[in-house]
């Protein structure tokens, strides 16, 4: 299980948001059997989300669904404010050479060039509030700070980090998030921008502590940041058999067809868990 903290600095001038996402990156990794550039990617862009996440209320959700031109294809990522988040790739198993398995492909290339689309979906309101923020290849988190800044009119600091074993498995995984609050002035902030060039990878700060706070106190020693709250994060889908039915029957003849099996039964596989839901045919015929 993961964990996001939230803290204020002790003169309030600053709110900061910490995650350890590993637990949940790799429960995704491994149910889609992810190849290691995969694996590496997507880690990152889950903890990208998780982090914007934070700001989401009573029930809110948020989906960040990324196409690009690179062999991986795209991302999908959805979080909600109970802490839940599923996510898979497009091709899992893209950026590794079936000739060669040494060959692991570098993160600019496996990903590409692209467009990032935001639906965030408040509780008390169902058409979602859409965003698209075009993407030019590079950090994920320099991406979802530019989210922040255009969507949202939130000005943020973005950092993601990540440390993989060869295996492709997840062995520090996180994240952090600084925002000014309105009474911040240019000076503070542009002090504040100045102590963060000066940190090391957030990943780094993990394997040095015991704990996410303790990682947090690590880096900013000197803002004497107070923990205001805590949600523990998961990975979570919200698939059902009856949701299946419902799109089943949403689709058109010719395309329900393409999932009809020779007994007579529909097959759906979940994308973000990988359940498979076998339907009868009376069930979305009737």
């Amino acid at each position: 299980m993961g964990l996001m903290q939230f803290f204020l600095s002790k003169d309030g001038k600053f709110r900061f948001v910490f995650t350890d996402i590993k637990d949940v990156a790799n429960e995704i990794i491994q149910r889609h059997k992810m190849s290691y550039p995969v694996a590496n990617a997507v880690s990152r862009f889950i903890t990208g989300l998780a982090l914007v996440s934070s700001n989401l209320k009573d029930g809110d959700t948020i989906g960040a669904y990324l196409d690009v031109d690179g062999p991986i294809g795209g991302i999908r990522c959805e979080a909600n404010s109970f802490g839940h988040i599923k996510a898979y790739a497009v091709n899992p198993d893209a950026g590794v050479d079936e000739f060669d398995k040494n060959y692991v492909m570098d993160f600019s290339q496996l990903v590409g060039k692209g467009v990032l689309t935001v639906a965030k979906v408040l509780s008390k309101g169902k058409i979602p509030f859409v965003s698209t923020i075009k993407y030019e290849g590079g950090s994920f988190a320099l991406l979802f700070a530019d989210y922040l800044k255009q969507s949202e009119q939130i000005n943020s600091a973005v950092f993601i980090s990540n440390f993989m074993k060869p295996e492709g498995i997840v062995e520090k995984c996180g994240g952090f998030l600084v925002q000014p609050m309105p009474d911040a002035t240019d000076k503070e902030i542009e002090k504040l921008e100045k102590d963060i060039e000066k940190l090391p990878p957030f990943s780094e700060a993990l394997k040095e502590t015991d704990n996410l706070n303790q990682a947090a106190m690590l880096l900013f020693p000197d803002y004497g940041l107070n923990l205001v709250g805590e949600r523990k994060l998961e990975f979570r889908c919200t698939c059902s058999r009856e949701k299946v039915v419902k799109v089943l029957k949403s689709l058109k003849d010719e395309d329900r067809k393409t999932l009809l099996l020779e007994d007579g039964t529909y097959q759906v596989i979940c994308e973000y868990c990988k359940k498979e839901y076998k339907i009868k045919k009376e069930e979305v015929e009737n």
